[in-house]
């Protein structure tokens, strides 16, 4: 039973993996294999929960995204630290992390027109803008 949920795990299915864990806790509550097993998951699951809730909440992008995304702006000729912090908050609001890829890959200018917008909002007045 552990087998298969290590086997789920490796293959992603978090849930699969947790509940086959519990399982066997239920089936065999003195092997601690199983109770580390079923911690570990459960941590792992718990994250990738919260950081589907986040993209959801946030256009699509991962923390990890945004701070791609500042270090775009932040590398650009001319723009502060506060505009690029400003901005990277900001584009999640308007352009989705698919059409920003889309649109890095060369295949959205509409969405390059809402990148430049915001971040010339920023550089103009990074305090007058609503963050995150």
């Amino acid at each position: 039973m552990l087998g298969a949920a290590g086997s789920a795990r490796t293959a992603g299915d978090l849930g699969i993996a947790w509940e086959l864990g519990r399982q066997a806790v239920a089936k065999w509550p003195a092997y601690g294999e199983a109770q580390q097993f079923v911690k570990e998951v459960e941590a792992q699951k718990q994250a990738a929960e919260d950081a589907a809730a986040y993209a959801a909440a946030h256009n699509g992008w991962s923390k990890g995204s945004e701070s791609y995304l500042f270090d775009y702006y932040f590398s650009q000729p001319g723009v502060s630290f506060l505009a690029a912090t400003c901005a990277a908050f900001t584009t999640p609001r308007y352009v989705s992390h698919d059409a920003w890829t889309n649109w890095a890959h060369g295949n959205a200018p509409a969405v390059g027109r809402q990148v430049s917008a915001v971040l010339q909002q920023c550089q103009a007045d990074s305090r007058g803008l609503p963050l995150g």
